[in-house]
């Protein structure tokens, strides 16, 4: 698997969990 399309997916999807993990822990 190309690095470029790597950094596309998996880089927007860490960056979603770890947003959305940040925002469950402030709604708490």
């Amino acid at each position: 698997m190309p690095l470029i399309i790597y950094c596309l997916i998996e880089l927007p999807f860490t960056l979603v969990l770890q947003h959305m993990f940040i925002f469950m822990q402030k709604s708490l």
